[in-house]
């Protein structure tokens, strides 16, 4: 509280509220794919969270890609703010904050190497 003149200002609490999205369970993927497609226009902030329990196949690798859905071309296009994710080939937990990500969310993945298989869990806590 502030004290001006013979008058007091209050400061104004900021209120934020936390949306918690599962992407992906925990659960072996041994081919490229998606997530479903989440609404998270309520938000403008979050922190994507990948944690690889799980790594098989010769020279397994694993690139992951937060997308959000442009409303006028309908296609899925990468989160700039998301940054380049780099190339997975082991048991790993990835932190990426994020903002700026559009409506609706998703998480992709693309596989490479001899019979790979990844297992992992992604979630997103997203802020409004």
């Amino acid at each position: 509280m502030d004290r001006v003149g013979n008058s007091f200002t209050l400061a104004e609490a900021e209120v934020r509220n936390t949306q918690e999205f599962t992407l992906h369970v925990s659960q072996a993927e041994t081919t490229n794919g998606n997530t479903s497609t989440f609404d998270a226009s309520n938000n403008f902030e979050g922190l994507l969270v990948i944690d690889i329990t799980a790594v098989t196949g010769t020279t397994p690798t694993a690139n992951f890609y937060f997308e959000t859905l442009d409303f006028l071309s309908g296609k899925y296009v990468a989160i700039p703010s998301a940054g380049t994710i780099a190339q997975q080939t082991g048991v790993n937990t990835l932190t990426v904050p994020v903002t700026n990500f559009g409506e609706k969310v998703r998480l992709r993945w693309v596989l490479g190497g001899t019979t790979p298989s990844f297992t992992f869990s992604a979630g997103f806590t997203a802020k409004s």
